[in-house]
């Protein structure tokens, strides 16, 4: 008897942890944030999913560029990022590259999650009330590495406002 009631309370024990389990939608990831020149992009935030090497250096002239005749020091620090990501990353991995643009250099970000519908949650991370806040628009590429296992029909970008400690 004592048996039987121990293995009832491990498997309802293991049923309730993979049900908590199941219920954690989020997919793991890594993100880096770039700040890049104002390109006056239309409908923000932009999510844009990049399955190969050439897409990446395409997006980087398109986008990260702009319209600069010349890279300035913002797209030559996202061109060190593009730079780190070899063809053969993309044998297993993608990237999603969410462009916002913020009225304030101040305001940063942090990717908080990503669930399994494609939904990247982001944080905005506010300056506190009595900070020093700038006035100059500022354009940032979220990069978002993922792996070829996970790959929505599209993604979705909700910002959530929230103030910096």
């Amino acid at each position: 008897m004592k048996k039987t009631l121990l293995f009832c309370i491990i498997v309802l024990t293991l049923f309730a942890l993979s049900a908590c389990q199941n219920r954690n939608n989020h997919i793991e990831f890594d993100y880096q944030v770039l700040r890049t020149s104002e390109h006056k992009a239309d409908n923000l935030p932009i999510a844009t999913i990049i399955s190969s090497r050439y897409e990446l250096e395409q997006y980087y002239i398109n986008v990260c560029r702009g319209t600069h005749h010349s890279p300035d020091e913002f797209a030559a620090l996202c061109f060190q990022a593009i730079e780190k990501n070899p063809d053969e990353f993309f044998e297993n991995n993608y990237l999603v590259i969410v462009l916002l643009e913020e009225r304030s250099g101040s305001i940063r970000h942090e990717v908080k999650s990503i669930d399994k519908r494609g939904r990247i949650t982001i944080n905005r991370l506010l300056p506190s009330r009595g900070s020093m806040v700038t006035q100059d628009m500022a354009e940032w590429h979220i990069v978002i590495e993922l792996g070829n296992g996970f790959h929505p029909e599209q993604f979705n970008v909700i910002l959530k406002d929230k103030t910096a400690a």
